[in-house]
């Protein structure tokens, strides 16, 4: 179970993906990079992690009772004492820095810090899931250190992420207020601390049994939710940019999501459920990727990049593209490889593929939020409208779909005829209040991209847009860096400004846009 690192290591490579874009998104965390988080609300969030230290060196002195053995009980001391004296250097340092006369007291706890601080002494005392452990010499303590241990690695995390944005501070990055923090959490003491946790944690769990290690892992992946929940739950008195469901709600402005259909799910493998479509479907889309790839390699090759962005010049390359599309969807309705063809047909042909997790968990949370300000869609640029709405289940029927038709009888048979889609944008044009944020990853979806007032790339395998964006001079930018940016100046978000964001997972997007 356990890779190179232990099984601390595991834990945090398997969730940090899934969790950790909500830290780095909090309006907390981006406040903190902006340099603009007022320091009122920074002295409580001190408050309160002064107040986890103090619980966790509470924590080490309950579980020392417990383990019997020595070199394992050195263990546990050497982690409180370490902890004792971070504290101790913790308080002088703020004080001296953050201008207390003396460390304010704790106003109240929010229910996700009293939910952590419930679990961290339930489990020290031996109590976990409402259950009373038995074996509590050899559980408690290798359960209390997963509790314990995402704490210090989040923070190191979080201040090693954030570091680098305050250059994009607009002054001098010393006039940073929350540089010398952020330097403290990312410094190699700091590492080290979360580097010895991790190490007891792998130790003291060495011998542990199947459905311990199971038990372990899920103890460590609730305090890791939690205290990712208690930055998400920071008061933050000052206008913030995230999450930006709640900034459009209060500015009564209507938020449009677009995003390709094919980020929504993996693509299907076995072509051969495609063969009541004859081998002429594939032939023809075949031919278009073909024509497409010579032509960018004709675009890019032509002429070097330029520095500034080039929206016409782009416009006039990518419509090249349209007529590729237009042309091969010409061929198909000639050819009659999508005629007499039941709707039952179609949708028993493809399979319906599983949404990827986050996309998933995405758009059942835009769902359930209900807000009758945000528009979702989803876009297809060869798929039809039928087989999109096949893919989807009940709950999702909801979105809208933006692609092409196929023409029916009465009977429900198809004629052949292919119905062009819109524009996504087209029924925007006269509308400016709506805020639009396009998510996509190939060339045809360039146009909208920077048409979008937010235009984000998702994925790491997008060298073929990025190709030709760039050689239009289109920069991109990790959508983090522009969040904070724009919390710096708290201004709007810029449609055709040649900038695009990249994040390497929904979970960034769910985060930007939703928070926890």
């Amino acid at each position: 179970m356990a890779e190179g690192g232990g099984i601390a290591k595991t834990f945090w490579k398997k969730y940090e993906k899934q969790e950790c874009a909500f830290l780095r998104f909090s309006p907390f965390s981006v406040s903190v990079a902006a340099g603009n988080l007022h320091l009122q609300s920074f002295h409580k969030y001190i408050c309160m992690d002064l107040h986890f230290l103090q619980s966790f060196v509470q924590a080490y002195r309950i579980i020392e009772d417990w383990v019997i053995d020595e070199v394992n009980k050195k263990l546990i001391r050497e982690l409180k004492e370490c902890l004792q004296k971070m504290i101790q250097k913790y308080r002088e340092t703020n004080l001296d820095i953050w201008g207390f006369k003396q460390l304010p007291e704790i106003s109240g706890i929010d229910l996700t810090t009293d939910k952590y601080l419930d679990l961290l002494f339930s489990t020290a005392f031996g109590k976990v899931e409402g259950n009373h452990l038995k074996d509590k010499h050899g559980q408690v303590p290798a359960y209390t250190l997963a509790v314990i241990a995402p704490f210090m690695r989040l923070y190191v995390y979080l201040a090693q992420h954030i570091l680098p944005l305050t250059e994009l501070y607009p002054n001098n990055t010393s006039d940073h207020i929350y540089k010398k923090w952020l330097l403290y959490y990312s410094s190699q003491r700091v590492q080290d601390i979360a580097e010895s946790t991790e190490q007891a944690l792998n130790k003291i769990s060495a011998s542990s049994k199947n459905y311990d290690l199971k038990m372990i892992e899920k103890l460590y992946h609730q305090a890791m939710k939690l205290l990712v929940g208690f930055f998400a739950v920071q008061s933050i008195s000052q206008p913030t940019v995230v999450p930006l469901y709640r900034v459009q709600d209060v500015n009564k402005r209507q938020l449009a999501i677009f995003s390709n259909f094919s980020l929504t799910r993996p693509g299907i493998k076995d072509r051969s459920s495609l063969k009541y479509l004859k081998t002429e479907f594939h032939d023809r889309t075949s031919e278009y990727y073909r024509e497409l790839k010579h032509y960018i390699e004709t675009i890019t090759a032509s002429d070097p990049a330029i520095s500034k962005f080039d929206y016409d010049g782009l416009c006039i390359a990518l419509k090249q593209v349209t007529e590729f599309k237009k042309k091969t969807t010409e061929k198909m309705e000639e050819s009659g490889v999508m005629k007499d063809l039941s709707l039952d047909n179609i949708q028993n042909a493809i399979p319906k593929p599983p949404l990827f997790d986050d996309w998933r968990e995405f758009f059942q949370k835009t769902v359930k939020a209900k807000c009758p300000s945000i528009q979702l869609s989803v876009i297809s640029h060869f798929s039809f409208g039928d087989m999109i709405r096949n893919a989807f289940p009940s709950d999702l029927e909801a979105l809208n779909v933006h692609s092409d038709e196929l023409e029916y009888t009465e009977d429900s048979v198809t004629t052949g005829k292919i119905v062009k889609a819109e524009s996504p944008f087209d029924k925007f044009e006269d509308f400016p209040e709506v805020l639009k944020v396009y998510i996509g990853a190939t060339v045809e979806d360039l146009l909208c991209l920077v048409q979008a007032d937010i235009g984000i790339v998702l994925g790491s395998k997008i060298l073929i847009l990025r190709k030709v964006a760039e050689r239009f001079g289109v920069s991109f930018i990790p959508l983090l860096n522009g969040v904070v940016k724009n919390q710096m100046e708290l201004g709007d978000w810029k449609p055709k400004s040649g900038i695009l964001y990249t994040v390497d997972s929904f979970a960034e997007i769910q985060a930007f846009i939703f928070g926890l």
